[in-house]
């Protein structure tokens, strides 16, 4: 058994994700596949357009074996500490030969030199970068110029502007970290860039897939933001527009996620709950997790000035606070992760559980290697989970396990607000409606 592992969040699940799983499969000559997936909310700051059951069902059904979930307090969060939760969940296994990242670059050995480079020389390049934000850059701009200064084994060019290459210099650094024995594997991106809105060009990126199945129903009307969405699209449409993008198996998952009347989740879907948790914590903001640097009291002030969550996000990007960041610390806000539950996790090297999603036949050979190979809990019940020893007993275990319970039950409430039947059985981790464990 050769065990391949990939990180991912699957925002839909599209054809770029098959290409990167059949080509991997190919260079590793793997045999079986683990996908570490971020769960509910996802990294770019905001919901998920779809819950992770449903994603992780996408990816069994085209060539994954085991689909895992990186805890919530690593999955909405800076590409370093998304891409530590992700090598964490694979790495703590004991049992993956190699892990694969799509990249704009395609080179391994270009980007693990420049990663070497980031994590080895990281003091320095912490430095230098203080010295050119004093020249007016921001600090991703003057983060790049500092590396480009350093690093002299070959032209970086745009490597450090691709936030696929971002994402998997993140991975090498974490791999580093970790001293893993994992090997790295990258494929070259195709088709569209990370954020093309080109719904019409081949293979479409996940970006604009999520705005033409979200389509004008994300905008406001009448001076209200809409929060839940209904797909301007009907089914014939989903096939005419999206068939080229997404594989069959995948577009019927959405259908029939629509048939059961579950809204698709976009931007605005959390805006209000945001806004009302900003007001209720006026003075204390700066206590959840990157609301940093002044953010605070520009979130007092802007928040609840603003009628979307887009006009927020606008109002609060500056050169110090990216859209992403600002996305990421409202969402912080909102799921109550907290500057002190990160100051727990930035220096574990194995995570104490692995939560499962879902698998195959095949997943069930992976988690016997891994009972093999680990000595990790492995959770498929989190319901059990709660009331167990190392619930009790191990302080990191209980603080990841209730964040991830929280964050599901809050994307739940508005996930499955139209569907009170759905909403009245309670708590979705607590009972599983795909998997049969």
């Amino acid at each position: 058994m050769k065990i391949g592992g990939i990180i991912a969040e699957y925002n839909p699940f599209h054809k770029g994700h098959s290409y990167q799983i059949q080509e991997f499969k190919r260079v590793s000559s793997c045999s079986h596949l683990v996908v570490a997936m971020s769960g509910n909310f996802v990294q770019r700051g905001g919901p998920a357009l779809v819950d992770k059951y449903a994603r992780a069902q996408m990816a069994l059904e085209n060539g994954v074996d085991l689909v895992l979930e990186i805890p919530s307090i690593f999955a909405g969060q800076t590409a370093e500490i998304f891409a530590r939760g992700g090598l964490l969940s694979l790495n703590s296994l004991g049992c993956v030969d190699s892990f694969c990242f799509g990249s704009e670059d395609g080179s391994i050995e270009r980007l693990t030199g420049l990663a070497n480079f980031i994590y080895d020389q990281a003091d320095w390049i912490d430095k230098r970068v203080k010295d050119l934000m004093k020249t007016s850059l921001s600090y991703a701009k003057a983060r790049e110029e500092a590396i480009k200064e350093g690093f002299r084994e070959f032209d970086i060019g745009e490597v450090l502007g691709q936030s696929n290459n971002i994402l998997g210099l993140e991975y090498l650094k974490e791999g580093k970290r970790l001293g893993t024995t994992m090997e790295p594997v990258t494929i070259r991106r195709k088709g569209s860039s990370y954020s093309s809105q080109d719904i019409d060009g081949d293979l479409p990126s996940a970006s604009a897939i999520r705005a033409a199945l979200l389509g004008s129903t994300t905008k406001t009307r009448t001076g209200q933001a809409l929060g839940m969405a209904d797909s301007v699209l009907s089914g014939t449409d989903l096939d005419k527009h999206l068939g080229k993008a997404i594989d069959e198996s995948v577009l019927d998952i959405i259908k029939g996620i629509m048939d059961q009347g579950t809204g698709l989740m976009g931007d605005e879907t959390f805006f209000g709950e945001i806004s009302y948790i900003v007001a209720r914590e006026s003075g204390r903001l700066e206590e959840y997790f990157e609301v940093n640097g002044g953010l605070d009291r520009s979130i007092e002030k802007h928040i609840l000035r603003s009628v979307t969550m887009g006009e927020a996000v606008e109002a609060l990007t500056n050169k110090s606070h990216t859209r992403a960041k600002v996305r990421r610390a409202l969402y912080n806000i909102l799921l109550g992760i907290r500057e002190e539950d990160l100051d727990q996790v930035k220096h574990i090297e194995s995570l104490p559980y692995i939560r499962v999603l879902g698998m195959t036949q095949r997943g069930r050979d992976i988690l016997r290697m891994v009972k093999e190979k680990s000595n990790i809990s492995i959770v498929t019940s989190p319901a059990k989970s709660i009331y167990s020893d190392q619930y009790r007993e191990n302080a990191l275990f209980r603080k990841l396990l209730d964040i991830d319970m929280r964050t599901s039950a809050i994307y739940y409430q508005k996930y499955y607000s139209k569907n009170p039947d759905l909403l009245a059985r309670g708590q979705a981790d607590f009972f599983d409606t795909r998997f049969n464990f």
